[in-house]
């Protein structure tokens, strides 16, 4: 989890995901300041948000598996 992937996008996107009635689950390992702004997001949205810090190939394949769509984004790539 690093900036460059874009997660500050998602995260100011969170609250109108969850109050839109979606669910984010957050999985991965990266930059610390990144982690501590998922946790938090995780803490003010019990229940529709979830950071799982670090990974586990189960865990992985299991939400993949589950999830409606993926977001997979990188901040520097162009966006058509």
């Amino acid at each position: 989890m690093v900036h460059q992937k874009g997660l500050d996008l998602t995260i100011e996107a969170a609250k109108a995901i969850v109050h839109a009635g979606g669910q984010i689950v957050f999985m991965g390992c990266g930059e610390h300041h990144v982690e501590e702004a998922l946790r938090r997001l995780a803490v003010r949205f019990p229940g529709a948000i979830t950071a799982y810090i670090g990974f586990d190939e189960y865990q992985a394949r299991s939400l993949f598996a589950g999830s409606d769509f993926c977001l997979c984004r990188h901040a520097s790539n162009p966006v058509d």
